[in-house]
């Protein structure tokens, strides 16, 4: 088996390159050897995120950028780039959003659900819930559009955010299954952008209430839950889940319903991810303007870390 020295920096925190999905499915086709970021020897392969800045030091590396977050890559500093967004770049992009590293969406390809925990009929369960503890960056459409449904019922909070249950809850998916409802809003609004939230929640058998992902009828079956943005007022997809929260038969046609994901995205992973192994490429020019390129993003990466540092360690200072 052919040998492949990878590297992986500015990833997010606690991040485990030996259990990542990459490496899992790079090692089915090579000897993989995983490069610590301070080992002087070059890699095959140098996969980068958004969390840092460190992948400017490897100019000459053949860089890969994946993101779970909601933003594009850039091609100026990566030759390959793997996300959310509905981009065509020939072979240097590769749509792939984050949902199936989640251990909810093997089971549902396969038709299988987490069973509830509440007993009793689905439809009457308690009315909603909302998880969420990272509330700082979050669209602010969200705050608006759970103070409202909460005006028609209480909502039941999971996460650190206006817990009401007694404190962060330590299973998602069993506290979401508990409820009839959940919002399941993404960070931010983007075409593409669909994480792990609608999967969850469509894993816990509750009816997801959605934001996020204009485009998320391409990749869930559009009858397996509210679609914020099929509205064009809050009132207006208020007043719609409270007829389906009303209506018990119309409740349980969301649960009927398959959410018909695609089966083929860890595949076209796979595949892409070994077709740039077997023969990376560099599409990042040696010459012109890219060279400039790269080093003004290190000067600007420089100074908001200089600025960021002045702010933290300077007292007295705004």
């Amino acid at each position: 088996m052919k040998r492949l020295t990878i590297r992986y920096t500015d990833f997010w925190d606690y991040f485990e390159p030996e259990n990542f999905l990459f490496t899992e499915l790079l090692s089915h086709h090579f000897d993989v050897t995983i490069l610590p970021d301070d080992s002087p020897e070059a890699s095959d392969l140098l996969f980068f995120s958004g969390f840092g800045e460190r992948h400017l030091d490897y100019f000459d590396s053949v860089k890969v950028f994946y993101t779970g977050e909601n933003i594009v890559p850039d091609f100026n500093l990566c030759d390959y780039g793997i996300g959310f967004a509905y981009l065509d770049f020939g072979e240097r992009y590769l749509r792939f959003p984050l949902y199936p590293t989640y251990d909810c969406y093997p089971p549902m390809l396969q038709g299988s659900f987490f069973e509830s925990p509440a007993g009793g009929p689905l439809e009457r369960r308690p009315f909603c819930s909302l998880v969420i503890s990272n509330y700082q960056k979050r669209d602010p459409l969200l705050f608006r559009f759970e103070e409202e449904l909460a005006q028609y019922k209480p909502i039941a909070y999971g996460g650190q955010y206006r817990n009401n249950v007694g404190g962060a809850v330590e299973d998602k998916i069993d506290f979401i299954a508990r409820y009839k409802f959940n919002i399941a809003f993404e960070n931010s609004e983007g075409e593409g952008y669909t994480t792990e939230k609608i999967m969850e929640a469509l894993y816990a058998r509750t009816v997801p209430i959605y934001w996020g992902n204009q485009l998320i009828g391409k990749e869930v079956n559009p009858a397996t839950f509210i679609n914020v943005h099929d509205f064009d007022t809050l009132d207006r997809c208020i007043d719609y889940i409270k007829r389906v929260d009303s209506d018990d038969r119309l409740y349980r046609s969301f649960l009927a319903e398959s959410p018909r994901l695609d089966d083929r995205l860890i595949p076209r992973l796979d595949e892409y991810l070994y077709r740039i192994a077997s023969a990376p490429r560099r599409f990042r020019p040696d010459y012109g303007r890219t060279l400039d390129y790269n080093r003004m993003a290190q000067c600007k990466a420089r100074m908001f870390r200089n600025r960021l540092l002045r702010k933290l360690y300077t007292p007295g200072k705004p």
